[in-house]
């Protein structure tokens, strides 16, 4: 199969003085039609440069690999004999994990005819098999408010999986079924807790957000406290492993002033616990600033919170009622920091926009390296922000080099966007007028933006939501030509 190469043309339209960036995608493999695709990457293996996707469709699950150059070398079912040996009449995969050998899986099978759902753990190889037998979890009801979670260490050497079921009646309990594996899915210790008694009483329910595990082996919940539908509280939680209940941290901040949060381990190994802030009388749809601190769970504290006040004129947020915080990501450098790169999303007129992203850069103690607002207008219309297949083609893809400490933002834009240096970007109207481009922030906050332009004979459409970072500089990701999938590389050099 001949491979269209599209070369990315770049002219600076911030700083015509920054230097010339070569970069190309290519489209390697022909997948399948979209309407009947349902993927999710998986990332590549680095002793051998193949790279792995999950499918999903009617009939199981596919495991594909790919080559160096994406090419398909196998598209082959999951074996799921035993879980099907166990009485499941449905298999579902509530999450994969690629770790440095093998694939963990976090699956359930359910039995119709009893409505009870059974939770297990499963090692797979790079090739499809089932490496080990099923690890039960525990089981759940139909009728179960259920959110299930698998993670692995930064250093792939320590896996969690927890099932969390929220009580529904003031009787109930909220119970984690949280289960410890080593890098061989062995399991190390397992802990069935809930919250305190004072918590689970007091409170209508509790939502879990992210389960976390460190390099240590310590592990972590994220979640919230809800009272009502308009009354909530963030609550971090520790995991003792010698306890039947999780151990809150103390966040030393008011729950109040949270708008946005995360927990997330850093190059060092140390968890952070990180997020926005707002004060009550800050300007319509900004943030007053970011907390940072380091978490020590066996005390149950944030250490040395931060919390720094972010320049008021440097964010752009839409002047819309409709107009949600800003959606964030965080992106994590070797030198300890981190990138925070949020979006303004928003509704009006049933349309559904996609606005200008604002960027932070904190280093390793939580001091602000720079802050840049950045231009950005995609409109889907009669659109969803988080629903229908076609925004897939809005948002943007991050990446982030930590060999030389640029940020790079890819995204569709319009070509009146590209040409336009002196107001504000006018709306995305139609992909097809579209033309890819790339925001470059360096070290030192310095911004430019290079438009691609695309060979007149190849229509293929970047989808910036449906993409992986694998290396400083290069990234796996899909596209669509008429109605089907391809599977391509973008590289920045």
């Amino acid at each position: 199969m001949k491979r269209p190469i599209l070369l990315l043309l770049f002219i600076s339209l911030y700083s015509l003085s920054s230097p010339a960036q070569n970069a190309e995608v290519l489209w390697d493999t022909d997948l399948q039609n979209k309407d009947a695709y349902s993927s999710q990457m998986l990332g590549r293996d680095n002793a051998t440069d193949a790279f792995y996707l999950l499918r999903s469709q009617a009939d199981g699950y596919y495991l594909q690999k790919f080559d160096a150059d994406n090419r398909k070398i196998f598209d082959t079912p999951i074996n799921m004999s035993s879980l099907k040996e166990a009485g499941g009449t449905m298999i579902s995969v509530h999450k994969i994990i690629m770790l440095k050998d093998r694939f963990a899986a976090l699956m359930s099978s359910y039995n119709k005819k009893t409505s009870v759902a059974k939770a297990y753990v499963q090692d797979i190889s790079f090739d499809g098999e089932l490496l080990s037998t099923i690890k039960p979890i525990g089981d759940v009801h139909s009728n179960d408010i259920v959110s299930f979670y698998l993670e692995s260490s930064p250093d792939s050497n320590t896996i969690v999986a927890c099932v969390a079921v929220a009580k529904q009646k003031k009787a109930d309990k909220n119970n984690f079924a949280i289960r410890i594996y080593n890098k061989r899915l062995n399991e190390i210790y397992s802990r069935d807790v809930s919250v305190s008694q004072e918590e689970n009483m007091n409170y209508k329910y509790i939502t879990t957000r992210t389960v976390l595990i460190d390099n240590a082996g310590e592990v972590y919940v994220l979640g919230s406290k809800v009272k009502s539908a308009y009354k909530k509280e963030l609550c971090l939680w520790y995991l003792d492993a010698t306890s039947d209940q999780l151990r809150p941290v103390n966040l030393g901040l008011k729950n109040e002033t949270i708008k946005t949060s995360s927990i997330i381990t850093n190059s060092f190994g140390e968890t952070v616990f990180s997020g926005f802030y707002n004060e009550p009388n800050e300007v319509f749809n900004h943030h007053t600033g970011y907390f940072y601190g380091i978490v020590n769970g066996k005390n149950g504290t944030v250490d040395n919170i931060k919390m720094t006040a972010i320049p008021q004129d440097a964010q752009s947020p839409p002047f819309s009622y409709d107009a949600l915080m800003p959606e964030c990501t965080a992106l994590l450098k070797k030198d300890g920091g981190q990138v925070w790169v949020l979006e303004y999303q928003w509704y009006k007129n049933d349309d559904a926009h996609y606005g200008d992203m604002f960027v932070l850069n904190i280093d390793r103690d939580g001091a602000l390296v720079y802050c840049v607002a950045l231009p950005k207008s995609q409109v889907k219309l009669y659109g969803g922000l988080r629903s229908s297949d076609y925004t897939i083609y809005y948002s943007y893809l991050p990446m982030f080099d930590n060999s030389t400490n640029t940020l790079s933002l890819i995204f569709n834009d319009s070509q009146k966007n590209s040409a336009n240096t002196s107001s504000r970007p006018s709306q995305l109207l139609t992909i097809n007028n579209r033309v890819l481009v790339v925001i470059a922030i360096d070290d030192k906050g310095n911004v430019s933006k290079r438009p691609v332009r695309l060979p007149a004979n190849d229509d293929t459409i970047f989808c910036p939501g449906q993409a992986m970072q694998i290396t400083d500089n290069e990234s796996v990701a899909l596209g669509i030509r008429g109605n089907n999938f391809w599977l391509g590389r973008l590289i920045l050099e």
